[in-house]
C-alpha cells in the first residue's frame, strides 16, 4: 500500500510538472519528487542513511540553482490548472490502483525483488565511491 501511494504521489507530481510555469513552484515539485524517490529509496533499504545522504546532496545543489533561475524569471502566475490535468490525475488514480491488484498475482513482489538487487548493488557502488 505505502509504495502504491509513493508510486500515485510521483505520478501526480510529474503531471503538475509539465503544467506549472512558476520557478518556485518548479523548485517545490522537484524538491518533492525527490523526497518521494527518497523515501522509497529508504524503504527498500533496510537502513535510511544511504537515502539521507542523497538528499542532502540534492537539496544543496537544488537550493543554488532555483535561487538563481528565480531571481531571473519573471512574475507568473502560480496555478492555472484545466480540465486536462483533472482528467489525467483520475487516470493515474485509477491505473495506480488497478497496479496494487496485479501486484497479488505476485507482479509487484517480483518487481521489488528486482528493484532491491538492482539498488543494492548501487548502494555498494556509491559505498566505494564515497571511499
Amino acid at each position: 500500500m505505502v509504495f502504491s501511494l509513493l508510486l500515485f504521489f510521483s505520478m501526480v507530481i510529474s503531471v503538475v510538472f509539465s503544467q506549472v510555469v512558476n520557478p518556485m513552484l518548479l523548485a517545490y515539485l522537484v524538491v518533492s519528487g525527490g523526497v518521494v524517490v527518497m523515501v522509497s529509496l529508504g524503504l527498500i533499504f533496510p537502513t535510511f542513511w544511504l537515502s539521507y545522504i542523497v538528499l542532502l546532496t540534492f537539496l544543496g545543489g537544488l537550493l543554488v540553482l532555483f535561487v538563481y533561475v528565480a531571481s531571473l524569471s519573471p512574475n507568473e502566475p502560480v496555478l492555472g490548472f484545466g480540465l486536462g490535468f483533472v482528467v489525467v490525475s483520475g487516470l493515474i488514480l485509477f491505473f495506480v490502483f488497478n497496479w496494487e491488484s496485479t501486484s497479488d498475482l505476485g507482479f509487484g513482489a517480483g518487481f521489488m525483488f528486482l528493484m532491491s538487487m538492482y539498488l543494492e548493488n548501487m548502494g555498494g557502488f556509491m559505498v566505494l565511491l564515497i571511499l
